[in-house]
């Protein structure tokens, strides 16, 4: 099966021996190769949709891994973890990861937050928002998770993160964020602290990009005396694409 460029930076995050739930699995092609590459023993995957849920079924059915993958039609992460995995027949020292990806990161907050009773049975997290980023590292910061790893892939001409974060009260170190600095926190929420430290190449081109589209936008809303809150908008991200590129050691002399 060949899979997207983003598809293979989620499964390559995933350590080894843990079983999977993907939330938000669509047809369900990586909990699959999952557990054809020997990475995870079994997997959850689950949809809120039941029309990619099925079509999700008849891909486990045709690699012949039913008894290794259970699919689940549920809104958001699961409720019954423990009932999953007495089906499949984990071990008990099995570790959970839990991966959502393809979706804005507005809903996946929504989906952390309503599950935060139940991510104490996750020890990783590892998600791809295809929008507002800063939401995700900000509610896995507020529910106990550190940023462990990152990558920022570019796909189709669009550019998506992906980030890794492992559970803070069991030992996992991460990203640090400065919590005395607002501007360099918010940087770091928004474009990643792990992408900015590495000046990883891909991000380095999405701010070149955006700083581009912003400075025009900016200019066009003078030339027309736009004012009032969208061009406050276009400032505020301005200033924090200016600090990403300071932290990346970037000249910002094109800002003006």
């Amino acid at each position: 099966m060949i899979l997207s460029e983003r598809l293979e930076a989620v499964i390559g995050m995933v350590p080894y021996g843990s079983a999977v739930f993907d939330v938000g699995c669509d047809h369900g092609f990586v909990p699959i190769e999952l557990v054809r590459r020997g990475i995870s023993p079994c997997c959850v995957a689950s949809d809120v949709r039941e029309g990619p849920l099925r079509k999700a079924k008849e891909h486990i059915c045709e690699y012949g891994l039913s008894q290794r993958i259970a699919a689940v039609l549920a809104d958001g992460v699961p409720k019954d973890l423990s009932g999953l995995r007495n089906l499949l027949c984990m071990e008990r020292e099995t570790q959970l990861t839990l991966i959502t990806a393809g979706m804005g990161g507005l809903l996946m907050q929504s989906i952390l937050e309503n599950a935060e009773e139940r991510l104490s049975e996750f020890a990783w997290c590892i998600l791809s928002p295809q929008r507002n980023p800063e939401s995700v590292r900000k509610t896995l910061r507020k529910l106990g998770f550190c940023i462990t790893d990152e990558r920022m892939v570019l796909e189709d001409g669009k550019y998506y993160p992906v980030i890794k974060a492992g559970r803070a009260d069991q030992g996992e170190e991460g990203a640090v964020f400065a919590a005395d600095d607002e501007l360099l926190s918010e940087c770091c929420d928004r474009y990643g602290p792990l992408l900015l430290e590495r000046r990883d190449g891909i991000l380095l081109s999405y701010l070149m990009k955006e700083k581009k589209e912003l400075v025009k936008i900016s200019s066009e809303m003078l030339k027309s005396t736009h004012g009032g809150d969208a061009f406050r908008n276009v400032e505020e991200r301005i200033r924090l694409c200016k600090k990403a590129l300071e932290i990346m050691e970037v000249p910002d002399e094109n800002f003006g």
